[in-house]
């Protein structure tokens, strides 16, 4: 059967070639072929690559806080003020309330005096009040700034003094006795009894005259009856006056220390001869100027003063 196929195969030239070709592909896929892969129509799988990560989202970086300053005259309403100058409405309440924390103040306020408050503001975020002061005219001023202690708590903090503040009395602005005291006497030159609203020390003429307590100057010149007076206000509601000087060592507005020389025994005004007249008044009402107190501030540690004065700076200058 198989030799009759041949002969029949042989006289049919195409189905020899067909018959080639199935060979080939026989031989080229046979076991063992090491070209087989080389030759094959058909190229070797790739492996797939992977998907590439998505990015890393950028960190997100807080924005830093914008300060801006705001400066202006009290004039005569403090909120309208504020509102004019453009501060936010919750900084001004903020501001108002600080203020109002300071004894006498509301009492004491000039139309002269001017504002003076930084707010940081974050994008999205209510502006926030972090310093808080005020240029006042015939008063100390008042400085303010929102600090945090080695707790982490954050609080208003004086900028004229970060310890606490002790009490203590009034220096004597001359070392002479005292000729009259404080309280009803018989008037030496009017001859009625009337309420002597100081004390009289004793004192030679041209003696220097020392500030009581730190303070500004509030009056420095002729004041009728008391001649030449310096009036001194030392915040706390409490002012002194040093009344018949025979020259004035002090100009108004002017900062003044404890001890520091504001003027000189004399006898001007309605006196029966060189002494000094020393008044102390708290909140408007004489008291005797013995027993007034005040408080004063303590040394503070240095490198406390020095890292809260150097973030006032950049609060300040940084606005």
């Amino acid at each position: 059967m198989a030799a009759k196929q041949l002969q029949q195969w042989r006289h049919k030239p195409m189905a020899w070639f067909a018959l080639g070709l199935a060979a080939a592909a026989l031989l080229a896929f046979a076991p063992g072929n090491k070209s087989a892969s080389a030759s094959s129509p058909l190229p070797p799988a790739r492996p797939q690559a992977r998907p590439a990560a998505p990015p890393a989202p950028a960190a997100l970086v807080a924005p830093e806080p914008a300060l801006r300053r705001f400066r202006g005259a009290v004039g005569a309403d403090l909120s309208e003020s504020l509102q004019r100058a453009g501060v936010p409405d919750a900084a001004a309440r903020d501001y108002v309330g600080q203020m109002l924390r300071v004894e006498g103040f509301a009492r004491e306020i000039s139309v002269d005096d001017r504002f003076d408050l930084v707010v940081t503001h974050v994008p999205g975020e209510p502006a926030l009040l972090v310093y808080a002061g005020m240029d006042r005219v015939g008063r100390g001023d008042l400085m303010f700034l929102k600090y945090g202690d080695e707790q982490g708590r954050i609080e208003w903090v004086d900028a004229r003094g970060l310890e606490r503040r002790e009490t203590g009395g009034f220096e004597l602005p001359v070392g002479g006795r005292v000729t009259s005291g404080y309280g009803t006497r018989m008037h030496p030159l009017l001859g009625s009894r009337r309420f002597h609203r100081g004390i009289d020390l004793a004192a030679a003429m041209g003696t220097p005259i020392r500030a009581a307590a730190d303070g500004r100057v509030v009056r420095a010149g002729w004041h009728g009856g008391y001649g030449r007076q310096v009036a001194l206000a030392h915040g706390q509601g409490l002012d002194t006056s040093y009344s018949h000087l025979s020259r004035i060592a002090a100009r108004p507005g002017e900062a003044v220390r404890r001890g520091q020389v504001i003027g000189y025994v004399g006898s001007s005004g309605l006196s029966t001869g060189p002494h000094l007249h020393f008044e102390a008044s708290r909140n408007g009402k004489p008291i005797d100027p013995r027993s007034a107190r005040i408080d004063a501030p303590v040394a503070m540690d240095k490198a406390r003063r020095e890292a809260f004065n150097g973030r006032l700076r950049s609060v300040l200058m940084g606005s």
